[in-house]
């Protein structure tokens, strides 16, 4: 199987890391993913109403292209983690990702505030030469500079909710 592309971003917060962790688990939480160029926002999520909470929860996301993901959580440690598995991309995506593992990380820092971590690993489809590497290498872009992107914006969307107020969309 060909390796796993990852993409890593992390922000610190000016809140309490419980306060964060709780957020990241909100089923509102989706209003922070927001499209960025060609990848969409999630516009909805079918199939699961309360927050993550136990390990096998399951959900699908609804994006604003059209498309949908399933999402299956992994691993749940509050307040420090969780893990999750998206799988059933369509379109474009579904022609070069055969699923990808995401993670949020969550640490303590200096006077209440919180570091939040996101990791995104996307797995290729097994695919023979040359097609495997130019699959790879497309995942790849579309992973450094879009994924990267959207992920910082989700990052940035989520502080302005905690820090700034509560109650913003």
């Amino acid at each position: 199987m060909p390796a796993s592309i990852e993409i890593s971003v992390e922000k610190q917060m000016l809140v309490p890391i419980r306060a964060a962790f709780d957020v990241a688990c909100a089923p509102d939480f989706i209003r922070v993913f927001r499209r960025v160029g060609p990848v969409p926002g999630v516009q909805a999520v079918e199939g699961e109403s309360l927050p993550w909470a136990s390990v096998g929860q399951q959900r699908r996301l609804l994006l604003e292209d059209g498309t949908s993901v399933a999402e299956s959580l992994l691993s749940f440690d509050p307040p420090n983690s969780y893990r999750y598995k998206i799988s059933g991309f369509e379109g474009l995506a579904g022609s070069l990702i055969k699923e990808a593992l995401g993670e949020w990380r969550f640490t303590s820092a200096n006077g209440g505030e919180c570091s939040v971590q996101w990791v995104y690993r996307f797995s290729p489809h097994d695919r023979s030469w040359p097609h495997n590497a130019i699959a790879r290498g497309a995942l790849a872009a579309f992973a450094q500079l879009l994924w990267r992107a959207y992920m910082q914006k989700a990052l940035t969307l989520m502080a302005r909710k905690l820090e700034n107020d509560p109650n913003t969309d």
